[in-house]
């Protein structure tokens, strides 16, 4: 409590509880942005867990046998990380896809539950999906779906299983074949439809490389990526000041010192810029409810700025259809140009030549607004 007191370092016994960590990590983040301190952590571990310890050392075999018997240990964390068996086995190139699929049955919630850095084992197949994909020759890319349907030994084809596990985990709450609903599995509309903070930017491209159909492809609601990403009300949802905090955990295990390290927070790209950029004519695709991207954006309060604003911008003319609630969240400016265009259409219609009369008449669309 008193400022000029010299705290550099804290010593804290670690528990098997992810609570325990995320608790102290945050009390860190308030002493170091408080007192501008720059601490170092040592940890005293307990002893790990013995399912967690298996896929430690890689015991493939025993994991397996070990997750049968005593499937709540799936939930239990260990190491200074305060992470999964399945986190640990995400992090393990080698780990069989049998063990991945074996660990989310037991506990399927461990796809998206973090360390006490704030990363899942989503987050690490996706970061491990993207290196191998950017290793590829331009050959390689190209083919990339051929190598996933023909070669399943090929270091893609293995990171992709792994991946596809996990996101099905983190959207369905399960890995349960065939999906809920009898659903077609559409990777790319799963991903859009999960936080971005799980799938970033940089893996939906990735995704789209392999599956471009699917940005053009409706679900069976006839959404297409862009209505869902419109409709997840946690895409983008809050923008992050660049003068808050954040805190990074990097563990040595030869020295045992967790460091945190605080700095700017970066929020990830935008999902809904990614999918515009991509596909903007989905901008302009109704859903079987005749619901433009647009409406679903303002019927779930999206942001404007660089959010909603952008699928009004790939698709100006969808303000247009808009029912009155939602034409009033629009921004003034936008409804101010909605109005002047009506009136000078509603002008340019009184000056046009009356078309000769025919036998039928079609009735003419009226604004809502």
């Amino acid at each position: 409590q008193n400022p000029n007191t010299s705290l550099s370092r804290l010593r804290y016994y670690s528990t098997t509880h992810n609570d325990q960590h995320n608790n102290f990590a945050k009390l860190s983040s308030n002493l170091s942005s408080r007192y501008q301190l720059s601490l170092s952590i040592y940890i005293t571990e307990m002893p790990l867990p013995l399912l967690y310890k298996l896929v430690f050392d890689e015991k493939w075999d025993s994991v397996l046998e070990r997750v049968e018997a005593y499937p709540k240990e799936a939930n239990e964390v260990g190491g200074a990380q305060g992470a999964t068996p399945l986190y640990r086995a995400s992090t393990i190139e080698s780990s069989p896809l049998s063990v991945i699929k074996a660990l989310l049955i037991a506990n399927p919630t461990a796809a998206i539950q973090p360390d006490i850095g704030n990363i899942t084992p989503l987050h690490e197949l996706c970061e491990s999906l993207e290196n191998i994909f950017d290793g590829l020759t331009s050959t390689e890319k190209g083919n990339a779906r051929s190598i996933l349907e023909q070669n399943e030994s090929h270091q893609l084809t293995k990171a992709w299983a792994k991946f596809s596990l996990l996101i099905e985990a983190a959207y369905f709450g399960s890995i349960a074949s065939p999906l809920p609903g009898g659903r077609k599995w559409r990777i790319l509309h799963t991903c859009v439809a999960l936080d971005q903070f799980l799938v970033p930017p940089s893996t939906l491209k990735v995704v789209v490389k392999i599956y471009p159909e699917q940005l053009q492809e409706p679900n069976e609601n006839g959404n297409l990526p862009l209505h869902l990403a419109a409709a997840n009300p946690i895409v983008n949802q809050v923008e992050v000041p660049e003068t808050d905090l954040a805190w990074d955990a990097y563990y040595s295990s030869m020295s045992g010192i967790m460091e945190f390290h605080f700095g700017p927070v970066k929020p990830h790209r935008n999902t809904i810029k990614f999918l515009v950029d991509t596909y903007p004519e989905a901008a302009a695709a109704p859903n079987r409810n005749n619901q433009l991207s647009l409406y679903v954006a303002l019927d779930n309060d999206k942001i404007w700025d660089d959010t909603t604003k952008l699928i009004y911008m790939a698709n100006p003319e969808a303000a247009n259809s808009l029912p009155g609630e939602l034409f009033q969240k629009l921004p003034n400016e936008i409804r101010e140009l909605c109005s002047t265009q009506s009136k000078e259409l509603g002008s340019a219609k009184k000056h046009e030549t009356a078309p000769p009369l025919q036998s039928e008449s079609t009735p003419s669309k009226k604004n809502k607004h």
